[in-house]
């Protein structure tokens, strides 16, 4: 059995948030709490494991985890998320790699 365990989404989201202020391409809240849900699913589909450990919920707007808003609830809007904690561990690098390139041109309001 593996040691695989999944992440605390507050670490998930530190990280996106980092690897986009160091690209120069900020997340919204909207954006972060889509590429998280992107995120979680594709390492459902490639490692067959939940990425987050916490469940998403159904919103107006889309998928989103309630502590997520809460801890950037005032980066709300089009206002960028400017700063990152550190997570403890980090997330698979490769699957990050590949959620980055995909999303990296869009702005979150997409469906």
């Amino acid at each position: 059995m593996s040691d695989y365990k999944p992440y605390p989404v507050l670490a998930v989201a530190d990280y996106l948030i980092q690897l986009a202020i160091d690209k120069g391409n900020p997340l919204t809240l909207m954006k972060l709490q889509k590429l998280l849900f992107i995120a979680h699913g594709w390492n459902l589909a490639f490692n067959k494991q939940p990425l987050i450990k916490e469940p998403c919920i159904a919103m107006q707007w889309g998928p989103a985890w309630p502590s997520v808003y809460d801890h950037y609830a005032h980066y709300w809007g089009s206002n960028p998320i400017t700063v990152a904690g550190i997570p403890e561990r980090k997330p698979c690098i490769s699957l990050w790699q590949r959620i980055k390139t995909a999303w990296n041109r869009r702005d979150g309001e997409e469906g």
